[in-house]
């Protein structure tokens, strides 16, 4: 066997190998890289026992190869079947009744096969081994011919209903199968069985390139059980391989044969290369190796997509700002996922509404224009648009004249509100499935964190333009409220001098209406003494609202003359109670005052408790129909307490917190019937508090009102 078939078989075998256990390990559960993988063994074992078949030269090397071939041909055929059944997805459904006929007939036949010689075998023939193929070799061939055809069938069916990716991949399995079934059936079934011809056993090997070749196409080109990266590199290091295989050998040929003059064993040529062979093989693992140790230290490559998801995850669910919220994301992305370039861009009803300025050379800086067009074209799709996905069309045009990789539209409810806009990635490679996974986890997140994030920006401006208004709200009324102050203190000096300049003319009306009444001006007659004493207590009224206003006018400008000295209060209560006890009379009403015993001094201002006591007391007859008032006193260590209590009318309880406040007056027939200012209590509150005392009130309506003022005791 020449030099070139030995490389062929060995480059098919380690490239079969090599292919089925990246695709397994690049997945162990999936179950389409557990049949894939399980194309590719039996090829591999095939390819080997073929070539021992065709160089090895003892009998039962020979023997037992013969059947392992016909062996691993029956399981290839199995395979193939499933493989197809599953990839890209199921179509169809196969009961597990089914499912158990074919396993057990598959391994049935490889049983029959290894067992017996049915199938084949191999003779010594004039020193020369020999295949035989025995009387069930034809149900060997229908086994694989029905396995292989079916396989070949459903990938056509899947061929009408996929289309795009899915469609690009089965075009490239559906090539490589055709090719190395024809290929390999015409070379190793039929030519040998019907015409005894074993003279092509040396192109046989050149079936599994048809598979291997179209396969690594579909990987590199269209994603194809996601090992493109892996593929392209593996199929480039095999065949340098190969080269530096034929290299050496031609050059270990001419250096003998040429500069030696003598000539070289081929086995001697076999066992150099292959050893340099072996020597290149294990340096990637070697180099892979150390490639690790020093990637943990210098580079740190790769990443966890756990730890990602998460760390972007506490990013959208604990950010509430646009800005960080965007630079974080694309930091985080920028830097585990090595990509070069990144971007957000907003939208609200799909139009762009703001692009985030982030002062960063790995975010793209499109123009108006160029994001119309981003986003118009990606509206039309409803999943992640990934360059090397995209059939060629405008939108692959457009992302590749921008240099996109990936456009990640972010929904809320079916609602764009943004894109994720990302390049490629630094080191040039592809995205991954992993890549994929993160953003279809990311996207939706994002896309919540985004709308949250404007809401809150746009609640953020709404209260700084509310602040603003409240601002200018509350200056207008502090400027309002001053100006108020100010009116007020006009009008208070204006009531001071109106009262003070009524005053004068007032006591001389009411002087001259009693010189009139008592006769000094002449005789009158009853009549008119009626009117003119009725004009009288109507000019008394007035004076006494006069000298009201001057009070209220003096205690709200704090401009009250205190003569604060010790005095008696039994004293005083007894004169007022002398004055007032008349009208109590009149009324029918007991007048009582409960003086107690060693009741300490206060220090008071004489008039100003006279005019409380007065107020308080007169209030109590005024309101009270009939029973009693009484006056009584405690004593605390602060001051003297005095209670004037009746048994009138009462007051409510909602009109108890206005009580002591300006024109008030309590709602009933009898407050209306009585009359009055409502500025007694007022001015007996701010006499009391000026002296350094309080007052409050009790009362239920019907049950009486108890009204006290505290004044301080000397000590």
């Amino acid at each position: 066997m020449s030099l070139v078939s030995v490389l062929i078989y060995f480059f098919s075998i380690l490239a079969n190998l090599g292919l089925g256990l990246i695709v397994f390990f690049r997945n162990p559960k999936n179950i389409i890289n557990r049949f894939f993988t399980l194309i590719t063994l039996p090829m591999a074992g095939w390819l080997a026992t073929l070539f021992i078949i065709n160089n090895v030269f003892s009998y039962r090397l020979i023997s037992v190869s013969v059947r392992l071939n016909s062996a691993f041909l029956i399981l290839l055929g199995y395979a193939l079947f499933y493989f197809a059944y599953n990839f890209p997805e199921k179509t169809f459904s196969l009961t597990p009744l089914l499912n158990l006929a074919f396993t057990i007939e598959t391994f049935g036949l490889i049983a029959l096969t290894l067992l017996t010689l049915e199938i084949t075998g191999n003779d010594l023939v004039s020193g020369e081994s020999l295949t035989i193929y025995g009387r069930l070799y034809p149900l060997f061939v229908i086994h694989f011919l029905v396995y292989c055809g079916s396989s070949l069938l459903i990938l056509l069916a899947k061929r009408k209903k996929f289309k795009g990716f899915p469609r690009a991949q089965i075009n490239c399995l559906l090539l490589g199968l055709l090719g190395t079934l024809l290929f390999g059936t015409i070379m190793h079934i039929l030519l040998p069985w019907l015409f005894e011809v074993e003279n092509f056993h040396l192109l046989r090997p050149l079936s599994a390139l048809f598979f291997l070749g179209f396969t690594s196409y579909g990987m590199v080109k269209f994603r194809l059980l996601d090992i493109r990266l892996i593929a392209a590199r593996t199929v480039a290091y095999f065949l340098l391989l190969l080269l530096i295989g034929l290299l050496m050998a031609s050059g270990l040929y001419a250096f003998n044969v040429l500069v030696l003059g003598e000539s070289i064993a081929r086995s001697q040529i076999y066992i150099s290369v292959l050893m340099v062979l072996f020597i290149l093989l294990a340096f990637p693992t070697l180099n892979k190796i150390f490639e690790k140790a020093t990637d943990k230290i210098f580079l740190k490559e790769g990443y966890d997509t756990a730890k990602l998801l998460r760390k972007l995850s506490l990013i959208t669910a604990s950010t509430l700002s646009l800005e960080d919220l965007i630079k974080s994301v694309l930091d985080e992305l920028f830097t585990r996922m090595k990509i070069s370039q990144g971007s957000v861009v907003l939208l609200k009803d799909s139009e762009i509404f703001e692009i985030q300025p982030i002062e960063d050379k790995r975010v793209f800086s499109f123009g108006e224009k160029e994001l119309a067009e981003i986003s118009e074209k990606s509206s039309l799709e409803n999943k992640i648009l990934i360059l090397d996905e995209i059939i060629e069309g405008k939108t692959k045009e457009m992302m590749r004249k921008l240099h996109l990789s990936i456009i990640i539209s972010l929904k809320v409810r079916g609602k764009r509100v943004g894109l994720l806009l990302l390049g490629e990635k630094s080191s040039g490679e592809i995205y991954s499935v992993q890549d994929i996974a993160v953003f279809e986890i990311l996207g939706p997140e994002l896309a919540v964190a985004v709308q949250n994030a404007i809401a809150y920006e746009e609640i953020r401006k709404f209260n700084i333009t509310l602040k603003k208004e409240i601002q200018k709200a509350t200056s207008e009324l502090r400027n309002a409220n001053v100006r108020l102050k100010e009116l007020d203190q006009l009008k208070n000096e204006f009531l001071s001098v109106a009262t003070h300049e009524l005053r004068t003319p007032m006591t001389a009306v009411k002087g001259y209406l009693d010189m009139v009444i008592s006769g000094d001006a002449g005789k009158i007659n009853k009549k008119t003494k009626e009117f003119l004493t009725e004009a009288f207590n109507v000019t008394d009224r007035l004076a006494i609202l006069i000298n009201d206003m001057l009070d209220v006018s003096r205690i709200e400008q704090k401009r009250l003359d205190l003569k604060i000295k010790n005095l008696d209060l039994s004293v005083e209560i007894n004169k007022v109670c002398g004055q007032l006890n008349s009208l109590a009379k009149e009324k029918k009403l007991l007048l009582i005052y409960k003086s107690l015993k060693g009741l300490p001094l206060v220090k008071a201002d004489l008039a100003k408790v006279r005019q409380i006591l007065n107020n308080l007391i007169g209030n109590a007859i005024k309101f009270t129909k009939k029973g009693e008032v009484v006056i009584s006193h405690k004593v605390n260590k602060e001051g003297v307490i005095t209670q004037i209590k009746d048994t009138g009318i009462g007051i409510p309880e909602e009109s108890l917190i206005s009580l002591f406040q300006k024109f008030v007056r309590v709602n009933g027939a009898l407050d209306r019937e009585e009359g009055g200012t409502g500025l007694g209590l007022y001015i007996s509150k701010g006499l009391v508090e000026s002296m350094g005392g309080k007052i409050w009130g009790k009362s239920k309506p019907g049950q009486g009102s108890t009204f006290s003022f505290s004044l301080p005791r000397v000590k």
